[in-house]
């Protein structure tokens, strides 16, 4: 073989490849899926009063401690 026919073979199996790979498929039928998700919501614990603070309420039991020793409480 010449090197012009192996030229122009490798052209023709190139130009094969390249509309091969551009080929589109006509009247595919849509795949269908079914996704079933669980959502799970975690209502928050809500606590009020002295339980809810950090440090939890000064002995009079009104007022937040601002640390755990309460040095605001004095």
């Amino acid at each position: 073989m010449k090197a012009e026919e192996i030229i122009i073979i490798l052209l023709v199996l190139f130009f094969i490849l390249t509309i091969a790979g551009h080929v589109i498929v006509v009247n595919k039928q849509p795949v269908q899926t079914t996704t079933t998700s669980s959502v799970i919501v975690k209502k928050p614990h809500i606590v009020g009063g002295c339980a809810g603070t950090q440090y939890g309420c000064c002995p009079n039991g009104v007022t937040a401690k601002a640390n755990y020793i309460g040095s605001n409480c004095y």
